[in-house]
């Protein structure tokens, strides 16, 4: 019975490239901290403490080091704390802006229905890379397609105005997964038959380790059949179990 061999490092390393751009970021507000008017300010107090501080040298110059030196140290202080009272207040206002303006965008219907899909797809595609029931990943599989072909619909202006950005459009990374999908069903049958063997070797007897290999092939066949996958997953299936 010929073997067929299995190139593993070439399947993980597509799996890896589906699940890299199958992905989404959403575009989250960014705290700017002290805004233009509120630097107007600062440096309008930074100014005048350098005015009076330099009044205070020339007052000490000109020896008179008991007056300027109190007057050069009040001024110091009075301005330190302005300064931190200024930057206390541009700070709470920065971070005020920052949480209305996420508080409307969340409020968007909408936004929460992209979000949501988007969610499932992901959901779906780490259930489809990574499970080892193969009946899981086959019924995530055409979750995920449908999913793909739902957020397709969103045009990117749209998809920009919820703060969602892509680096690949959903439409791109359907056709990459489809491309994929001999690759990625094939690596399912790999996992599951993985998981199944350590059940089989905890069996203590032949009749009952081969009787669960045949349960395993039917079931992994059944569902390669129910969900109308390529011919190639059922041959790989079949050379898979002749080696077992």
């Amino acid at each position: 019975m010929a073997r067929r061999k299995y190139h593993k490092s070439r399947q993980s390393t597509v799996s890896s490239t589906a699940k890299r751009y199958a992905t989404y970021r959403v575009m989250r507000g960014v705290e700017k901290g002290v805004g233009s008017a509120t630097k107007g300010i600062l440096n309008i107090v930074f100014g005048i403490v350098k005015v009076l501080l330099l009044i205070c040298v020339i007052l000490i110059v000109g020896y008179c080091a008991i007056i300027a030196l109190p007057i050069a140290l009040a001024i110091v202080v009075v301005g330190a704390v302005v300064i931190v009272i200024v930057k206390r207040r541009a700070k709470a206002s920065a971070v005020t802006t920052v949480d209305s303006d996420k508080a409307t965008v969340k409020d968007c219907p909408q936004r929460q229905a992209a979000l949501r899909e988007i969610q499932i797809m992901n959901e779906s595609l780490a259930l489809v890379n990574d499970s080892a029931d193969f009946g899981i990943v086959a019924s995530r599989y055409k979750l995920l397609i449908e999913k793909l072909n739902l957020l397709s619909t969103y045009s990117s202006e749209e998809l920009a105005s919820y703060g969602i950005s892509l680096p690949v459009s959903f439409q791109e990374q359907k056709q990459i997964i489809e491309g994929n999908k001999i690759v990625i069903f094939n690596q399912a049958i790999d996992r599951a038959l993985q998981k199944e063997k350590e059940h089989i070797n905890g069996l203590k007897t032949d009749n009952g380790k081969a009787n669960a290999l045949v349960r395993f092939y039917n079931d992994t066949s059944n569902a390669i059949r129910d969900y109308s996958l390529p011919a190639e997953c059922q041959s790989h299936l079949e050379a898979v179990c002749r080696v077992a």
